[in-house]
């Protein structure tokens, strides 16, 4: 109940403003009449900013003007004196909120620190930068990576994270496209080996067409080998430190498998018989096998036809 002021002496009087339809709570208890009633009680307006309008502009933590919030007060806040405690509704009109973030939306101290509403960072950097610098697995800041998180993270949690390996010294193509990362990085991801046999030992060793161990061939899986799945198509560079080839016999180059039948590298012949008998057989003129030459071709032939 509140005293009213009326004309004729007619005063104090009693007047229950819960019964209209601006029930009088919080700060508003305690306000005089006249503070809101300035041009008498007839038409005052109920809306906030008419009373307001002085506290809206003046809000500079944060400002309210430059971000256009709402005029309407009770949008964030209740009738409590100070206008605190206040809600922030809109929060995603400014800053996404989801994820792990979600879970301090009722601690706004976290991000606000001091209270300060006026000066948050909206940047990753701006609240886990410590993070960033911390991190040794791998070293963000050796690395040079980005201090936008979300380049690599999503706000759900630092893990799992997302990559983008072709901007480092060993991109990602082939077989290694699909590959798990913790197949390469089992011992982290600090000084992980770009090297082949680093990651191929086992491959390396068990290769039998041809035996890549007994042959002395390189480790180095680039030598002969692209990323592609199931280590094909391969090349040879080095075939002619096994057996040399010139003359015609570089026309089948670009054909393994006129030498290599079916795919065998590991029992493919190295004498001139065990491609040409069948040819060595069928000469007449003068006929081969009556005449014993010898099975070597070189013999009598070079290679160039």
């Amino acid at each position: 109940m509140r005293d009213l002021p009326f004309a004729n002496g007619l005063k104090p009087a009693n007047f229950d403003h819960n019964t209209t339809n601006f029930p009088l709570t919080g700060a508003h208890t305690s306000v005089d009449c006249n503070q809101c009633h300035t041009n008498g009680y007839a038409g005052t307006s109920t809306l906030c900013i008419d009373c307001h309008t002085v506290d809206f502009n003046q809000a500079a933590n944060p400002n309210h003007t430059s971000l256009g919030l709402s005029n309407d007060c009770a949008t964030c806040h209740t009738t409590q004196p100070g206008w605190s405690p206040a809600s922030f509704a809109v929060h995603s009109d400014y800053y996404v909120i989801e994820g792990a973030h979600t879970a301090i939306t009722s601690d706004c101290a976290a991000c606000h620190i001091g209270g300060d509403y006026a000066n948050t960072p909206n940047t990753c950097a701006g609240c886990h930068i410590d993070t960033y610098n911390a991190t040794t697995d791998p070293n963000h800041q050796t690395a040079g990576y980005s201090t936008e998180c979300v380049t690599c993270h999503a706000q759900t949690a630092w893990k799992p994270a997302n990559f983008d390996h072709n901007t480092t010294n060993f991109p990602l193509t082939g077989a290694h496209s699909s590959v798990d990362c913790n197949q390469c990085h089992s011992n982290g991801y600090a000084g992980t080996s770009s090297l082949c046999i680093d990651c191929h030992t086992v491959d390396f060793n068990q290769a039998a067409n041809p035996n890549h161990a007994s042959l002395g061939l390189s480790n180095d899986c680039a030598t002969c080998h692209t990323t592609q799945p199931g280590w094909s198509p391969a090349s040879f560079a080095v075939h002619s430190d096994y057996y040399v080839i010139e003359g015609a016999h570089t026309a089948i180059t670009s054909d393994c498998a006129a030498c290599h039948i079916g795919g065998d590298y590991a029992n493919t012949p190295n004498t001139c018989a065990g491609c040409h008998i069948d040819t060595y057989n069928a000469t007449t003129d003068p006929n081969h096998q009556t005449a014993g030459y010898s099975t070597e071709c070189v013999t009598c032939h070079a290679q160039t036809a």
